[in-house]
């Protein structure tokens, strides 16, 4: 609409302008009078279209301007980490967000990299991620530990995506979420899907699971094990005595001293209230029973301070065959126990 307003004004002043000059007496030739107003009214238009590009210049830079503040206050108002870089890994810009993360000024982070910003194993794992992800051209995402300058360590879901600037160059747009809290709490949980609250030790939910891929590698490889299964003797004197809290002192106190006995291969379970299971892996017979015997030493050893009354174990020991299934090993050595509680009580039977 506007273009048409300045055509036709263009051509009513040319009109106006050429009927001054016709009626004027100062040039006397009729046709230098037309010429000087047709030249008259060429300057006009060109005034008027110059402004009109002006106008509509001021409008494009007015759209922009408006268009980077709706964007600036969009990526500010996230609470999540966002960043660009050019090819040379250089910050373009970030938002306040990534600022306040990492303690920087945006004057102090355009123009540089992250080696200038932050220390050399923290600038060479962003490095390492922005070199995968331009070589790949394609999305990547990460989770993964990542020590900030304030020495704290962040679990980080970090996402990479190749942007294009100056019309011709890829850059890199960094897109990062704290999941620190998230993360924590997600291993509370599956700890204590696995984890016995009480001890620590893994539960019989983790006992089911290693136990079938244990049988899986002595079908498949022969590698042999072992279980050792151990009850606490006359534990429900000891808390009708002394009070469950004095009890649970005792299992905590007991699966300290197991574990310190144990290897970093050997897992040890609480599969019920004071029954508990050893599996020693690539682990025959004989080694068995001495991890067993010693086990019933030291427990009847170092639990004398815990409560006045002796606290002892009866223990069952066996190594897996080629026929065992998950119910054949484990009553067999059930079995076994009993037959220590039955004979006497603080005894190892091996079978």
């Amino acid at each position: 609409m506007y273009k048409y307003l300045v055509t036709v004004t263009v051509v009513l002043t040319s009109t106006v302008i050429i009927a001054v000059f016709l009626s004027s007496n100062y040039i006397s030739s009729s046709f230098d009078k037309v010429t000087f107003a047709f030249f008259i009214s060429i300057i006009v238009g060109y005034l008027f279209h110059a402004k009109q590009n002006l106008l509509e210049e001021e409008n494009y830079l007015h759209r922009i301007e408006k268009s980077e503040s709706i964007l600036s206050s969009i990526i500010n108002s996230t609470n999540d980490l966002i960043f660009f870089k050019d090819k040379d890994f250089n910050y373009l810009g970030c938002n306040d967000a990534f600022l306040r993360f990492v303690g920087k000024t945006k004057e102090s982070m355009i123009g540089h990299n992250d080696f200038e910003l932050f220390s050399n194993k923290t600038a060479s794992a962003f490095r390492e991620m922005d070199i995968k992800m331009l070589e790949k051209n394609k999305v990547s995402s990460n989770y993964e530990w990542i020590e900030y300058p304030n020495d704290e360590k962040y679990y980080m879901l970090v996402q990479k995506i190749p942007f294009k600037y100056n019309n011709k160059d890829t850059g890199v747009l960094g897109i990062a979420r704290d999941i620190t809290e998230l993360h924590l709490a997600q291993k509370k949980i599956k700890e204590q899907t696995y984890i016995d609250e009480l001890t620590k030790l893994y539960n019989r939910k983790s006992y089911n699971k290693r136990l079938a891929e244990l049988l899986s590698l002595k079908k498949r490889y022969k590698t042999k094990f072992s279980m050792i299964m151990y009850d606490i003797d006359d534990f429900k004197y000891v808390n009708d005595t002394y009070g469950h809290k004095v009890g649970d002192d005792v299992l905590v106190k007991m699966s300290q001293i197991v574990m310190s006995m144990l290897r970093e291969n050997d897992y040890i379970f609480r599969i019920g209230g004071e029954e508990f299971v050893i599996l020693l892996t690539e682990t025959g017979l004989d080694s068995a029973t001495s991890v067993a015997k010693k086990l019933r030493e030291n427990i009847e050893d170092k639990l004398k301070s815990v409560t006045d009354k002796k606290i002892t174990v009866s223990i069952g020991v066996s190594e897996s065959n080629e026929s065992d299934n998950e119910d054949s090993i484990f009553k067999r050595v059930d079995d076994l126990l009993y037959k220590s509680k039955n004979s006497g009580k603080n005894k190892v039977t091996v079978g």
